[in-house]
């Protein structure tokens, strides 16, 4: 294997992340920094390896010499369906990345909603000596809607919570430390009995929308849910909803259909929910990791060979 000639990142934001660790990995290759859609759209042409997300879609059948397509991240929705891609390009994601700090981080937003952590925290703030009365999680019903690695690494966590572990899959294959799983079709049988619902699925057509309002009425009155999967498949209209009325005791969500979120979002002061900046996932060496993977594919797709973290179009993930 030799090192590409060329690899173009895209967009500016990802690039003052990986600039040093690019030029590290790859000594002998030109790394060129696409500033915004324009530089993107017209370097298409010369484009072989590809780093990045979030470009605008419809374009690829000008990159007539694109290899490569890879994603920093496990998600590629923003990459996702695109039918101007030419088939024989290779599509990579970074999953692995996540693990284990994303079930790290979900664990945490789960004591931190059913233990009030932020309402302590505000008591804190304004001196307040005022006790709250936590949930106990031993003993209660969590599900898992996404079963993939990371979703079956938190169901471990749950089990070592001694909590009841339900999950939804799209096979509907039984997965250890599950003690039930169904397929997306089925999601009300175990949702009625779910006092935690945890939405890890990447987002496809198929997902966009599968926790609605109709999803979060068959809850349990009073539960929980957390989302980390992708903004679109959880419908936050219906979580504000259930929040207000208190069919929901609290959420945490830290994904968003548009994001950043604006600062005067009224999702900002929406009661018993608890925001974070999409950043379940990250890590002190999260863009070493994605960098690594890139290195990975870029080596199968020079040496013919299959990708380490191959993206099944059909499915989108």
């Amino acid at each position: 294997m030799t090192n590409p000639n060329v690899i173009h990142v895209y967009p500016s934001g990802l690039s003052r992340f990986v600039t040093e660790l690019l030029a590290t990995r790859f000594p002998a290759t030109e790394i060129i920094h696409l500033e915004d859609e324009q530089a993107f759209v017209t370097a298409l042409p010369d484009i072989e390896i590809f780093f990045g997300l979030h470009q605008p879609k419809g374009h690829w059948d000008k990159a007539k010499k694109l290899k490569l397509i890879q994603v920093p991240g496990a998600g590629v929705d923003s990459v996702l369906p695109d039918t101007s891609i030419a088939d024989h390009v290779a599509i990579g994601n970074s999953i692995g990345v996540h693990e284990p700090e994303m079930p790290e981080f979900i664990i945490g937003l789960l004591f931190a909603i059913t233990k009030q952590i932020p309402k302590l925290v505000e008591r804190q703030r304004n001196h307040q000596w005022k006790i709250v009365v936590p949930v106990t999680l031993s003993g209660m019903t969590a599900c898992v809607v996404g079963l993939g690695t990371i979703g079956q690494s938190v169901a471990r966590r749950l089990r070592a919570l001694d909590m009841v572990v339900t999950g939804v899959r799209r096979s509907g294959a039984p997965v250890i430390d599950v003690d039930r799983v169904v397929t997306p079709e089925q999601r009300a049988d175990v949702l009625a009995n779910a006092n935690v619902v945890i939405v890890i699925t990447p987002k496809t057509p198929q997902t966009e929308g599968l926790i609605g309002g109709d999803e979060i009425a068959q809850m349990p009155s009073g539960s929980w849910l957390i989302d980390v999967s992708r903004g679109g498949v959880v419908d936050l209209d219906a979580v504000v909803a259930a929040l207000a009325s208190g069919h929901l005791a609290g959420a945490a969500v830290d994904v968003f259909p548009e994001e950043p979120i604006a600062a005067d979002s009224p999702l900002w002061d929406v009661p018993n929910l608890l925001i974070t900046p999409h950043t379940a996932g990250f890590s002190h060496n999260y863009f070493e990791r994605t960098v690594d993977l890139l290195s990975d594919n870029v080596r199968a797709v020079l040496d013919d060979t299959p990708l380490v973290t191959p993206i099944d179009r059909t499915r989108g993930y």
